[in-house]
């Protein structure tokens, strides 16, 4: 199903990932990082000396709402840009409950396209590209879950495996062709530091 969606307000940066450019404090590496540099003296002028870190400058991120509104009201999901379209998967809907809901939203022009329900209904869960498509990790329901579920280009959800731990609040990061979950809780323990 493909339709314009009604005027209202979505927030661009609940929808989108913003890769923000420049480094932190520490870092070290290519143009717009900072980081400690040890400075040659003349041969036989003394012991090297680091030189200061430059001061911290962070990067300024605008935000601007959009006249979209989205086919329900849905949080705490997954939100996964590739290109100009948004993957939004799962969440938590009216009356607290979990959905499996999906959908893309393009974000050239607002149309929403319903994509199939992600087998397992979670919130409060992680989003990654992987292979070029999108991945759900974790949540919960009613219960924390381990599920990690895939986008496939037969157009369907699939359980790609589980995690070691059940796992929702989490944060997930993509490095190359993996994806790391960093934190959450396990449905017991709060605030878990573990790197999955």
């Amino acid at each position: 199903m493909h339709r314009r969606l009604r005027p209202s307000f979505v927030t661009a940066a609940a929808l989108c990932a913003l890769a923000v450019g420049g480094g932190s404090p520490g870092s070290s590496g290519g143009p717009g990082q900072h980081g400690s540099t040890t400075t040659s003296p003349p041969p036989g002028s003394g012991p090297t000396t680091p030189a200061a870190d430059p001061p911290f400058s962070p990067t300024a991120v605008q935000v601007q709402e959009l006249p979209w509104r989205l086919p329900e009201a849905v949080g705490r999901e997954a939100a996964v840009r590739i290109g100009q379209v948004v993957t939004v998967a799962g969440g938590l809907i009216a009356g607290d409950q979990s959905t499996a809901t999906a959908f893309r939203l393009d974000l050239s022009s607002g149309h929403v396209s319903d994509l199939p329900d992600l087998g397992v209904p979670v919130h409060d869960v992680g989003g990654v590209v992987i292979g070029g498509q999108p991945v759900v990790i974790g949540g919960g329901n009613a219960v924390e879950q381990r599920v990690v579920q895939g986008f496939g280009s037969d157009g369907a959800w699939h359980l790609l495996g589980n995690l070691p731990s059940p796992r929702s609040d989490l944060v997930a990061v993509q490095a190359g062709h993996r994806a790391f979950v960093v934190g959450g809780y396990d449905g017991s323990s709060i605030a878990l530091g573990d790197v999955l």
